[in-house]
């Protein structure tokens, strides 16, 4: 079944920036130089080449089926009940993705702002906005994440801040590639991480006008750019702020950065990019949500803000279960792996079925 809302590149471009720019902000500079040490620069712009690579790969796997999101033509490919699996396993994915950065969002406010209130309230507060959001039609999702794309560039702004301090110290660094190849490489996959959210790709490339033309693919490529270029500016504000033993310690080495930063009316600058990260984090939810809606409604054959109401249901019981931080921790290394799988892996079989069985309307 075909999709019946368009959307220009912009609105392709916001969509993908808003969904994958909240999840990761915090915590991938820590990660990545936890892998790759001050080369963790490299690995970066090697996961956004391959990033990249992926985009392009979506768009040829798109193309044979205009205007079908995957939930649509894998069932094409596979056959109702080989589709209804993979379409499943999607699910599942979506909803543990939404799991994990509704518990990343309330373990970051609980430590940073709210000490006291517990967790199940702040993931409730914001499963309110998400619900309230995904109801409504795709239209207002586009428009709710272009309106609040602003809010990226605030915080960018905010972050150059972090210059005013005088402890920076640009040797940090340096040497170039001195921790050789494999912890590259694994700084990579680390990077390739802070990426997830491009599979939805796959999903919102079926509302974009005319997905048989190259074009149709350019808001995608400008938002890994500047997804890339806003990482990379993370990292290397992270790594020369820090000595090697202190960065190794710190978590969120952005919030810290900004908690020494004083003004002499806002006190704590931190709790200012914190604010304002709780919009990208939410956007992200909700695009998960929603994915996750759109695939039990398809799968159900129940109506979409049931279906809605049924996934939030189902992400509030599962947030009971972990209790601690390496429980999240877990949680979080699971889903990235199972990100690598529903982002490359199954979309790889699916178009060389697709080609193979000669499924769909265009080729190469």
């Amino acid at each position: 079944m075909k999709v019946k809302t368009r959307i220009d590149q912009q609105d392709l471009f916001f969509l993908l920036l808003q969904t994958q720019i909240g999840a990761g902000i915090l915590s991938m500079p820590y990660s990545l130089y936890m892998a790759a040490k001050n080369d963790g620069w490299i690995s970066l712009l090697l996961a956004a080449a391959a990033i990249f690579s992926l985009i392009y790969f979506y768009w040829l796997l798109c193309r044979r089926f205009p205007h079908q999101t995957l939930f649509d033509f894998s069932g094409k490919v596979f056959g109702k009940w080989g589709g209804a699996l993979i379409n499943l396993g999607y699910i599942c994915y979506f909803v543990s993705t939404a799991l994990l950065v509704y518990l990343n969002f309330a373990d970051i406010i609980g430590r940073w702002v709210l000490l006291d209130t517990p967790r199940w309230l702040l993931i409730l507060l914001l499963m309110f906005i998400a619900v309230s959001a995904c109801s409504g039609s795709f239209s207002s999702i586009v428009s709710l994440f272009s309106f609040t794309s602003v809010f990226i560039v605030f915080l960018f702004i905010l972050s150059l801040f972090i210059f005013k301090e005088p402890e920076i110290d640009y040797r940090y660094m340096f040497p170039v590639a001195s921790q050789g190849v494999l912890p590259i490489l694994r700084g990579a996959k680390e990077a390739v991480y802070g990426f997830l959210g491009v599979e939805t790709a796959l999903f919102f490339l079926a509302f974009v006008r005319e997905p048989e033309k190259k074009g149709a693919v350019k808001g995608a490529f400008l938002a890994q750019i500047v997804i890339s270029v806003f990482y990379l500016y993370l990292f290397m504000a992270s790594i020369i702020m820090f000595s090697p033993k202190e960065i190794v310690l710190i978590p969120e080495p952005v919030l810290y950065m900004l908690k020494a930063i004083t003004f002499k009316i806002i006190e704590r600058l931190d709790l200012v990019f914190i604010t304002v990260w709780m919009t990208a984090a939410a956007t992200t939810i909700i695009s998960y949500t929603y994915l996750a809606g759109m695939g039990l409604s398809k799968l159900l054959k129940i109506k979409h803000r049931r279906a809605v109401l049924a996934a939030t249901g189902i992400i509030f019981i599962l947030t009971f279960i972990p209790q601690g931080e390496m429980e999240i921790t877990s949680i979080g290394r699971a889903v990235s792996f199972a990100g690598l799988i529903f982002s490359s892996a199954l979309p790889l079989v699916l178009y060389i079925a697709a080609a193979f069985l000669k499924k769909g309307g265009a080729g190469l």
